[in-house]
């Protein structure tokens, strides 16, 4: 038995000793008096903290310091709401009675706005029905940043889903399939596909829809299930606490979150919450597989979850509530961002990769080796939509600016955009495709082909396919290519610059084309190195 619980028996059974340091014991019950185990129990804000025993029993220091900075000790755990006491000076022993969240899933609450005041029933604590940047702008200011909150209105989402052209030479989700709205809303709207996630038709959102993944819904999540065999994506792999009228419910990492309708939850910390929206199959396809990657890598056999990387540590940030709404210092490193690190970080984005070239001249030939190596993501890359892709260009030039002509080697795919190289198309050029490319099945289930869609490579995710290739690079693993290209002859001496660039795209470039969309690339790293070439006559 450790001291606290020691001191906690003496204390109840009357007893005390004046030469131990003070402490303050307690108990933990639910509404029906019944014990609470493994609750747990700490000074509000503080890392003083503690789990209750069998009999629902706690002991936890008690200083000046501690009843000054936190003045309550709050206790919570799953399926609860976070319950706190306030303690005063001559304290000793105190009793928390913690009230069970409701198991009903109300499907006619009203989601709160990130951004302006909601109108609702009559609130059980001043501010639980406000928008959330009424108590919390540090954070809803990150999420304003966070592609999340621009799921529901994104440019590329929805033209890829409205789509252009015809059936034959057009190109799009509504151009394949127009009559049906897919379920596409349950993982970019799940505001409004949360109750209609077959019949959500992206374009007519409104309101607090428009938000995308936003605030309330996220924290209203009590479960999610890892879609093993497919059709489930967003909403259709969660679960809910949606409150009745006059109450609410949000869910967390904190266990100290008081007072409010607040309640801890481990999921929060897990990249399982993640996995409903990144991790799908389409037509018996593993299309989204960003969670199945990272559950096969190192990362998550280091416990590094998807939380630790895209939503990490705060800083700076001390209160994520205003000190004015009874936000409470905190320290900086129990507090996550709510940025969520990815393409909207083009320093994120570049600090995962490496690139390593080397260059020498072997019998008047020139070898280039290029190394590219997943450093920091716990996933592919690139991961996600199989549309988003990387290329790596390969560029020699002689000192009078003529390119090197590639003698053995790899040549970037169709993909990379066929046409004028100033309008970034760079197919046949030396380099390599990093993608997850898709083909269209055949025969379409229930039709003679796979001609019945227009005819374009990669299939988009949409569609019937199936994986042709997978080039993407694993997590910690390092990609290496070999490029030899021929010297002049003419000239006896001459400098050749080597330029490697890896570069980022959030789709394709004939993609881009059919949507009329231009997306710039992002240029993710760039090596350039200059050799003297002393040439050898035939």
């Amino acid at each position: 038995m450790n001291k606290f619980l020691l001191l906690c028996c003496l204390l109840f059974s009357g007893v005390s000793q004046a030469t131990e340091a003070p402490v303050i014991c307690g108990l933990v019950t639910d509404l029906n008096n019944n014990p609470v185990e493994s609750a747990s129990v700490r000074w509000q804000a503080a890392d003083i903290k503690t789990l209750t025993d069998q009999s629902g029993r706690f002991c936890l220091p008690k200083t000046d310091a501690l009843i000054t900075n936190s003045k309550n000790i709050t206790a919570g755990k799953e399926g609860y709401y976070i319950t706190g006491q306030k303690i005063e000076q001559t304290t000793t022993q105190t009793t928390i009675t913690l009230k069970p969240v409701p198991e009903e899933d109300q499907n006619n609450y009203q989601f709160l706005s990130a951004f302006r005041p909601h109108q609702s029933a009559k609130p059980s604590h001043e501010g639980e029905n406000n928008s959330c940047d009424q108590c919390h702008p540090e954070i809803v200011t990150e999420f304003k940043a966070d592609r999340h909150s621009q799921s529901a209105q994104n440019e590329l989402f929805l033209k890829m889903f409205n789509g252009t052209g015809d059936r034959q030479t057009g190109f799009g989700y509504k151009t394949d399939f127009p009559n049906s709205n897919g379920n596409c809303a349950s993982c970019h709207q799940p505001v409004a596909a949360i109750n209609q996630p077959y019949h959500t038709d992206p374009n007519t959102v409104s309101g607090v829809a428009k938000e995308g993944v936003n605030c309330d819904f996220c924290h209203k999540i009590k479960n999610a299930s890892v879609d093993r065999t497919g059709g489930h994506p967003g909403v259709l792999s969660y679960q809910f606490s949606r409150p009745q009228t006059g109450h609410q419910t949000f869910y967390g990492p904190l266990d100290d979150v008081h007072p409010g309708e607040d309640s801890f939850h481990p999921l929060y910390a897990e990249s399982r919450y993640c996995a409903p929206c990144h991790n799908g199959s389409f037509w018996n396809t593993l299309v989204y597989s960003e969670y199945q990657e990272w559950e096969n890598s190192d990362y998550a056999r280091q416990n590094i979850t998807c939380q630790k990387c895209h939503m990490p540590e705060q800083k700076n940030m001390t209160h994520f509530a205003l000190a004015e709404k009874g936000g409470l210092k905190r320290v900086p490193s129990t507090l996550i961002s709510h940025k969520n690190l990815g393409i909207n970080d083009v320093t994120f984005m570049k600090d995962s990769i490496a690139l390593k070239t080397t260059a020498q001249v072997v019998d008047n030939k020139l070898h280039v080796s290029v190394a590219i190596t997943n450093t920091k993501a716990g996933h592919h890359y690139p991961t996600g939509n199989p549309m988003r892709n990387m290329l790596l260009l390969v560029e020699t030039k002689d000192d009078r600016g003529n390119v090197l002509p590639l003698d053995s080697g790899k040549t970037l795919p169709p993909w990379a955009g066929q046409g004028v190289r100033e309008q970034g198309n760079y197919a046949g050029l030396p380099g390599k495709g990093f993608a997850k490319i898709l083909i269209n099945a055949s025969p379409y289930p229930g039709r003679a082909s796979r001609f019945d869609f227009s005819p374009i490579t990669p299939s988009p995710h949409w569609r019937p396919a199936y994986i042709h290739e997978d080039t993407r690079i694993a997590a910690n693993m390092t990609d290496v290519t070999d490029y030899v290209f021929d010297l002049p002859h003419s000239v006896s001496k001459t400098q050749v610059t080597v330029i490697t660039k890896l570069i980022y795209r959030r789709t394709f470039k004939n993609w881009q084309n059919k949507l009329d969309i231009d997306l710039p690339d992002l240029v993710l790293a760039t090596n350039s190195q200059r050799l003297t070439v002393n040439s050898q006559q035939p």
